[in-house]
Formats: structure tokens, C-alpha cells, sequence
């Protein structure tokens, strides 16, 4: 649906098929700067200090090799290249890691996985980001993977306020092997917490002070 979101694609594609957005559809991608990019046109605010939760259903059909990366988290994605401002997962062969980026600074990773051996292959699992005020918290099946603080130089985890959700893979440089690592992704969903954004009517009739507004002298049933 190109009315909510955005794709960009370089020789790397994506595909749609049992409910799942195939990554890098065809599994054959080993050019340098390859790419394929899905991004919502829709951004998410921070809202005081409520948390924003990212969750999705996460498959990968093999371990990457080096070379591959695949991201998904929130930020302005750039074709082969880290967004630069935003929260994400980040899959390589370093594993798998949970990363800060604010205003083009340095990017802040936080390892959850190290042996990418350990990473399940062809299962699907539950990945779930929460961007708290002063922290990030990762989940993989509802069981907390790692936290990670904010710098201290920072006062939310990013500059931008209000950020699209990302969906990402690229070859940072050649990669050496074919078939190559398919990711795919399914239920992804954005949840502000902590705040009830729905009211009742009896709550919109107080906000609004009790009644109905009408021209001085006017009349009403």
C-alpha cells in the first residue's frame, strides 16, 4: 500500500507471501551497496513520557555472512546505510544488537546476542523494542534480552521527536556466498504506552467545558 508506505530498492527486492514481507526475496543479493527498504510515511512521536513499543514477528531462512545487515526499528532510512538518527535491531554476523543514534552522531550498540550461531534460524520468534525516556529495553519472546541507557548527553533517545518505522537490509560490501539470508517480517505494530489516548464522552464534554458552544444569544434543542 504505497498511500502508507515507502520502498526503495537497489537490484534487492521484497516480496509479500503467507503473511509475511519477504526481505531480500530472492536470496541472491551479493552486490556492494544492494539494498531494499520499507519505510512508513507515518512518524511516531515521542509523547511526554510515555514509552513507544515496536513489536514484529521476525524469520530468518540462514545465518548472514558478512557483509549482510539487516535493520528494523524507527528512523529515516538511507539506502545502505545506518539511519541517521533513531532506534533500531541490527542482525550481522556480530549478532545480534540493539542500537542509538542521535543527530549523526556515533551509534550506541548494546549486544543481545553475540554468537550469531545462537540466532534461531527458520523460527519464527517475537521482536520487541520499547523506547522509554531514559532507556531501551529489547524482548525476544517476551523475555528481555538486554537494556540499554541513553548517554548521558542526550535527553530523548532521538533528536528528531517523531520518527517513521524502518525495515531495512543491505550488503555493506561484497558478499560471498549465494543463496544469502532472507528475512522475513509479519505483525508489525507501533503502541504508544502508558497514555489513554481514547476518551469517553463524558470526558470530551469535560474538556470541552461541560457543553455545547453556540453564538451568544442563539438558540438550541
Amino acid at each position: 500500500n504505497t498511500g502508507l508506505w515507502k520502498h526503495v530498492f537497489t537490484t534487492m527486492t521484497m516480496t509479500q507471501s503467507a503473511g509475511f514481507l519477504n526481505v531480500n526475496a530472492a536470496g541472491t543479493s551479493t552486490v556492494a551497496n544492494n539494498s531494499a527498504l520499507l519505510q512508513t510515511w507515518r512518524y511516531f512521536p515521542l509523547i511526554g513520557t510515555a514509552p513507544i513499543c515496536i513489536e514484529f514477528t521476525g524469520n530468518i531462512t540462514m545465518l548472514p555472512t558478512v557483509n549482510e545487515v539487516f535493520l528494523c526499528g524507527l528512523g529515516v532510512a538511507v539506502a545502505a546505510a545506518e539511519p541517521a538518527d533513531g532506534v533500531w535491531f541490527e542482525l550481522s554476523t556480530a549478532g545480534l544488537k540493539g542500537c542509538i543514534r542521535y543527530n549523526s552522531g556515533l551509534v550506541d550498540k548494546k549486544v543481545l546476542i553475540a554468537n550469531i550461531a545462537d540466532m534461531p534460524v527458520d523460527q519464527n520468534a517475537k521482536y520487541t523494542m520499547v523506547v522509554g525516556e531514559r532507556e531501551i529495553e529489547y524482548w525476544i519472546d517476551d523475555v528481555l534480552y538486554g537494556e540499554q541507557a541513553l548517554p548521558a548527553g542526550q535527553g530523548q533517545a532521538f533528536i528528531s521527536t517523531a520518527l517513521p518505522l524502518f525495515i531495512q537490509k543491505y550488503n555493506n560490501a561484497l558478499v560471498g556466498s549465494s543463496p544469502n539470508m532472507i528475512v522475513r517480517v509479519s505483525d508489525i505494530t507501533v503502541i504508544l504506552m502508558d497514555i489513554a489516548t481514547n476518551k469517553t464522552w463524558a470526558g470530551q464534554l469535560a474538556s470541552s467545558g461541560l457543553g455545547l458552544q453556540t453564538l451568544d444569544g442563539g438558540t438550541y434543542t
